[in-house]
């Protein structure tokens, strides 16, 4: 049952939704969509909401776990509402507002059409539900009247006709009469049509005369549902047997036609009848009445309202001995689920359900069957540390090296799972140690990468190569790295991992945990006798590596990473290393605009002037990104503003082409521009001549770049040095095509 979601809660659930259907009806047309969807869902929820006080414990559970999804598409969408009703209606919100109706509405209608479709299963099933009980009490009825328990019935013929004429005073004593066999006033208004139709019949019959023995009941008493029958002499409670109320009513049990007497359709009909009161038995849990329907032909493959097979009922409600009935009666036990291509075997193997595992196998499960990601029974009970199960489905001859859609074996789940003792059984079974997935990775490196050190260990005692027989994507030195786990790295490397193994982009567990931040990890290999200086497929050395990355406002995660830099260098990388660009790691930090880096690297030694093969600087980079702090304590420093790259550009060139056009960007080069130039003043004494850009043959000044992207700041700031303003420039107006 749902946590914090009671049976009482589901009382104001349909107001909730009535609540939010109104909001969706006022919202805006992204919204309007919704609301047919909510009153749909209300109108159910108050049909069902009427049952709630007649409702056995079962049904309340059912009731509860589908009111709580309810409440919760409701109060997701109540959120969403009131968060875009507070919206602006500017332009650049209304993206957001699309993306919304791409990505949220999707979701939130298709769990409300969900959510109403199992509603009026269930309210289905209530009403069926509650009109057997109701028939029940009618049975009842009748026959104690026939044994005489009973004054003679006021009903007849003429009275009928009153009821259906919704007389009055015919329904105030047929009120009183059912009353005393436990049908209330309320029961009666709601199951009017019904009940009228039923004394319709049993009036016709002549079946509420008493001593009446030759009444035939509306229908195969093989589908009677609860009953407590009183005959003459004779009391029959619960499920009763067909014969014996068939002898106790004394009708001859050969009197009911037989097959071949009966037309097509009350054949149809009849299993029907059968099919649909198993399910009901079964949540029951009265084996008794299961047991006459199956043997009076109900099919033990039907299904209930919503689809589920009569199997995986019984299964929900942990009842092994109905499960088995089934199965006896010729249930199929590789049943597929309300679960897309999951069988009960999947199931019951992993809640550990061994009992269940064992009927299922031994009334012919498929042992190898696989789920729609071709998991095994195998997967799925070492994926649950099912020890008990695993040597269940060994015993039963499960493929042991079957692999999923990923190429994982079972012994890769055990690994991934930390789980010692399937291993165990596992490999003593004969599991191929070295089964590789299809990234050509061992069981090995599932361990590792998940930090289950335990199942490292077991592997490398079973002597599992630590280093691949061939050419893979990552070492487990490679995992090790990445999930910075320093006893794993300190096992691989005792038990002979190569420290210089490389993955498909030449790189070393150096350079991974350089990556990834993981200082420890950095220094062990160093201690271990890492190469400091070996390069992956772009000649980037670790230092390179890890004066790279986003750049990072938090605090620790730029702390982290100037501990690896400092220990890199402190082991002697060299800070002047150029990639297979030429770039140096000043270069790799002015791009980020990793402020601290700059500043730790400039400290250690880094030349402020080194130029890459384009004859960039580190301001160039910091500049052509837009990185204010980095290009300000680069002029600190005293980066020469002047220096022009292979194609004739200084970092103000770079700004000036930049073309994001962002409120924030915007500003940003406006800022930048300012500060390049007051440097280029100061630089040049004041002179300013216009700088070319040689592009193709033309000749740009940074004015005309500045104006064929519209950045007007820019523009404004090129030239205010020389006093030329706005108008002071020949080609202004032509460049800048105002509109």
């Amino acid at each position: 049952m749902s946590f914090g979601f009671s049976i009482g809660d589901f009382i104001a659930v349909p107001a909730f939704a009535f609540k939010v259907y109104k909001l969706c009806k006022d919202s805006t047309a992204e919204f309007q969509d919704v609301s047919g969807l909510v009153i749909s869902l209300h109108c159910v929820l108050k049909e069902v909401a009427k049952f709630s006080d007649d409702l056995d414990p079962d049904q309340q559970e059912q009731l509860v776990i589908i009111g709580s999804r309810c409440q919760g598409v409701l109060l997701q969408l109540e959120r969403l509402l009131l968060k875009y009703a507070t919206l602006s209606t500017k332009k650049y919100r209304i993206w957001d507002k699309l993306r919304w109706g791409l990505e949220d509405v999707k979701a939130i209608k298709g769990r409300l059409v969900e959510n109403t479709i199992l509603l009026n299963s269930l309210n289905t099933t209530f009403i069926n539900s509650s009109q057997s009980r109701v028939e029940v009490k009618l049975d009842k009825y009748t026959a104690e009247i026939r044994a005489g328990k009973r004054n003679r019935s006021v009903l007849s013929c003429r009275s009928m006709e009153s009821l259906v004429s919704h007389d009055g005073q015919a329904w105030s004593k047929l009120r009183k009469e059912l009353e005393a066999v436990g049908i209330s006033a309320s029961v009666l208004e709601q199951h009017q049509q019904f009940i009228i139709a039923w004394f319709d019949e049993a009036v016709s019959a002549g079946a509420l005369k008493e001593g009446c023995k030759g009444m035939i009941p509306s229908q195969d008493p093989s589908t009677h549902c609860s009953a407590s029958y009183t005959t003459e002499g004779t009391t029959l409670t619960g499920r009763t047997n067909v014969a014996e109320w068939a002898e106790a009513e004394g009708i001859g049990i050969g009197s009911w036609p037989r097959d071949s007497s009966v037309d097509e359709n009350d054949r149809t009909k009849k299993q029907d009848k059968l099919d649909e009161c198993l399910p009901i038995a079964i949540r029951d849990r009265n084996i008794t009445w299961a047991e006459e329907l199956l043997d009076s032909g109900a099919n033990p493959d039907c299904c209930d309202q919503v689809g589920r097979k009569i199997l995986q009922i019984a299964f929900d409600y942990d009842d092994v001995e109905i499960m088995a009935l089934l199965l006896e009666n010729g249930a199929d036990a590789s049943v597929i689920t309300t679960e897309p291509t999951t069988t009960l075997l999947h199931h019951a193997v992993s809640g550990g359900h061994i009992k269940v595992v064992q009927l299922l196998l031994d009334k012919g499960a498929n042992v190898a069957v696989g789920n729609d990601r071709d998991e095994t029974g195998l997967h799925v009970a070492a994926c649950h540390m099912q020890q008990a199960v695993v040597q269940l489905l060994l015993n039963k001859g499960a493929d042991i090296d079957a692999t999923d859609t990923t190429g994982y074996t079972a012994l890769h789940v055990a690994a991934s799972v930390g789980d010692r003792t399937t291993m165990q059984l596992l490999l003593d079974a004969g599991a191929n140690i070295e089964a590789a997935d299809d990234q050509n990775q061992t069981a090995l490196y599932a361990a590792v990468i998940h930090r289950k050190i335990e199942t490292v260990q077991l592997l490398l005692e079973r002597g599992i190569p630590v280093n691949p027989r061939e050419r893979v994507k990552q070492t487990a030195l490679h995992a090790a790295a990445l999930a910075g786990d320093e006893m794993i790295m300190q096992l691989l490397l005792q038990n002979g991992a190569n420290i210089e193994a490389t993955d498909s982009w030449d790189q070393t567990a150096l350079h991974v945990a350089a990556a990834y931040r993981k200082g420890a990890i950095v220094q062990l290999l160093l201690d271990k006798g890492a190469n400091i200086a070996a390069r992956n497929v772009g000649k980037c050395t670790a230092i390179h590596i890890a004066s790279d990355g986003s750049y990072e406002s938090n605090g620790s995660m730029m702390s982290q990473r100037e501990a690896i830099i400092t220990i890199l260098l402190d082991k002697g990388a060299d800070v002047e290393s150029n990639d297979k660009k030429g770039n140096t790691p000043l270069h790799y930090a002015a791009i980020e605009g990793n402020v601290r880096i700059l500043r730790l690297l400039l400290d250690r030694g880094a030349n402020l002037g080194a130029t890459c093969r384009d004859g960039k600087t580190a301001l160039h980079n910091a500049a052509q990104r837009l990185r204010l702090e980095a290009v300000q304590m680069l002029l600190e420093k005293g980066v020469d503003v002047r220096v022009k790259d292979v194609f004739g550009r200084t970092a103000a060139d770079y700004v000036a082409v930049n073309s994001s056009d962002s409120a924030k960007t915007r500003g940003g080069k406006a800022a930048i521009t300012q500060v390049l130039n007051a440097a280029m003043e100061e630089a040049t004494g004041g002179d300013i001549e216009p700088l070319c850009l040689t592009t193709d043959g033309d000749c740009k000044e940074p004015l005309v770049c500045a104006a064929e992207i519209t950045s007007s700041e820019c523009i404004a700031l090129a030239y205010w040095p020389t006093g030329l303003g706005m108008g002071g420039h020949r080609d202004f107006h032509t460049s800048l095509r105002l509109q």
